[in-house]
């Protein structure tokens, strides 16, 4: 008896530890507060962690900040709302949480209310913010409307019942977002290597040459060679390329990319390397992410900013090249969030989250005062293409003044088919796959115009730069066969030929001070090339090889296709 007493005793100092805690009031309601934050924003957050943990190899972690931020101050702001009117907390938290539903779906709702308006109600406004700021209203009022109705007219006995299933749908719903968020640190733990591992291929190297031209990067995606161009789309572009040597621009003549999609290409060219040293021993789960930091931390471009350059980088739309947070500055005029003065570059993930919901129209919107506060701005293909070869133009007025070293990757004539070829909003469809108009037509129509604007861009350079500068026109890929618009919709056989004429066919020139200086490497070797050849290194060649992967399957087991390339590209302009 001794014994257990003694036991009890023992037990009963954590037993009061935890009680005491619990007599605490200002703990109880900071834990009743947090739950009441947790269980109103479960929807919200259920939204955001489960689109990041689908996309978990593609997306850091940073990304989804924002949007949860966004996510539980919303359902804050919500809460209060219906607490005040209802003075009810678990029907003021499902009210939250339909709330969140109608909110991240609230595009659909919106395209029919606002043709309801227009139809049948005698009030129209050329803005769309205000249909928005009524809808909004109407809902919270029904909300309130409903919780009121419910709570006066049902009998005390079917309430207290009803208040139970809500409890119960409210605990489901924390649950649910709680496995999201379980899902995810298993996968911290199973992939580290593929989303915090800092991969370098090269390393950084001192150029030994005081004087430095300044350096245009210009890599235009899917941008087909000749060979390709009169096969496949029967067109013949031996007038832009003519145009280009006239200027002083020299072809090369061996021409296919070592890898057949942007993300491999890229990363290989800017780490002058070929990546089966690292993949080696990652799994076979395609990564993003793992891409984009081999991209941003590339050793060649700190080289050149280490050396004196200044690194201006312009992105496009897709989220791996948007922007380099290791560039000296980025030309960004989309896909950018304003808070309070401040601009920050949203990603695709942000985006994707963004489009179909309130906030897209409400930070979209020119709303008086609001828009102050927070604003949304999505620039469409067109505008993102001519923004870019505009900072092109401008960063010539800089080099007067510093080094420059500046990286365009324009996705055109990649889809979608937004130019004619005058330049115009064409009138048939963007889209490659539909049938109004053939796909090679909308191709030829796009190349035509980047064309034009290629000549009109690399004129101004020459033109206006102090000293002569070097000007890379490159292509990480060639465009898709028309049966497929996707890497991974196509069948990669090893002995289909015609496939890699399509995606190892690339284009590649140079304007450069050396004008008798023969230029003839792969995409891999470019910038081994540049420091050889004006800042006396020695850097090592790479072999010019080419390797295919599977996507879906095996995402790192490179396989090569050199020597079947050699068969099926005629190896010329």
């Amino acid at each position: 008896m001794l014994k257990l007493k003694s036991m009890s005793t023992k037990n009963s100092k954590p037993n009061q530890f935890f009680k005491n805690i619990y007599k605490n009031d200002r703990l109880k309601g900071f834990v009743k507060s947090c739950s009441i934050v947790l269980a109103s924003s479960s929807v919200a957050l259920a939204t955001v962690l489960g689109l990041y943990n689908r996309n978990f190899l593609d997306v850091a972690i940073g990304e989804a900040v924002l949007p949860v931020l966004i996510a539980l101050l919303t359902s804050i702001f919500l809460y209060l709302i219906f607490i005040f009117f209802t003075k009810d907390r678990l029907f003021s938290v499902v009210a939250v949480m339909a709330s969140s539903i109608f909110l991240t779906k609230f595009e659909n709702f919106f395209i029919r209310f606002k043709d309801f308006i227009d139809d049948f109600v005698v009030w129209s406004t050329p803005y769309d913010y205000q249909y928005v700021l009524l809808l909004l209203f109407l809902f919270l009022a029904l909300g309130i409307l409903i919780i009121t109705l419910i709570k006066k007219k049902l009998p005390h006995g079917v309430l207290s019942k009803f208040r139970q299933l809500l409890k119960f749908f409210v605990l489901a719903s924390v649950i649910f977002t709680s496995t999201y968020i379980v899902q995810i640190a298993i996968k911290f733990v199973r992939y580290p290597d593929l989303i915090n591992g800092d991969h370098t291929l090269n390393s950084k190297i001192s150029l030994g040459k005081s004087v430095k031209p300044d350096i245009y990067y210009f890599i235009f995606d899917r941008y087909a060679n000749n060979d390709t161009l009169q096969k496949y789309y029967n067109y013949d572009n031996s007038e832009f390329k003519a145009a280009m040597e006239k200027r002083g621009f020299v072809f090369n003549k061996n021409t296919h990319s070592n890898y057949p999609y942007t993300a491999t290409s890229l990363s290989s060219t800017f780490n002058s390397s070929y990546l089966n040293s690292i993949t080696e021993d990652l799994p076979g789960n395609y990564s993003e992410l793992f891409y984009r930091r081999l991209i941003a931390n590339n050793n060649n471009f700190k080289t050149l900013q280490e050396n004196g350059y200044t690194y201006y980088h312009s992105g496009s739309w897709w989220g791996t090249t948007r922007t380099n947070p290791n560039a000296n500055y980025n030309f960004v005029d989309a896909f950018s969030i304003k808070i309070l003065g401040k601009k920050y570059v949203t990603t695709d993930f942000q985006d994707t989250l963004l489009e179909g919901t309130i906030f897209r129209r409400l930070f979209a919107a020119r709303i008086p005062l609001f828009s102050r506060i927070i604003h949304y701005e999505k620039n469409d293909q067109r505008q993102i293409v001519n923004y870019q070869l505009g900072a092109a133009k401008e960063l010539v007025q800089k080099s007067t003044s510093e080094n420059i070293f500046g990286l365009f990757h324009i996705l055109s004539p990649h889809p979608q088919y937004v130019f004619d070829a005058e330049g115009n909003v064409p009138s048939y469809h963007p889209d490659p796959k539909t049938l109004d108009v053939p796909e090679s037509v909308k191709y030829v129509n796009q190349l035509k115009y980047i064309n034009t604007r290629i000549l009109e861009t690399v004129d101004y350079i020459i033109q206006n730069s102090d000293t002569e500068p070097i000007i890379v026109f490159q292509t990480d890929e060639g465009p898709y066969l028309f049966d497929c618009n996707d890497f991974s919709n196509c069948s990669w056989n090893s002995t289909d030929e015609e496939r890699w004429q399509w995606k190892f066919g690339v284009l590649s020139a140079i304007y450069q001070p050396k004008k008798d200086t023969r230029y003839d490497v792969t995409p891999v070797n470019l910038f081994p090339y540049l420091f050889n050849t004006y800042f006396n290194t020695s850097v090592e060649y790479q072999d010019a090889n080419s390797y295919i992967f599977n996507l879906e399957e095996d995402s790192y087991n490179f396989t090569e296709v050199t020597e079947l390339l050699k068969k099926s590209l005629p190896g010329s302009q």
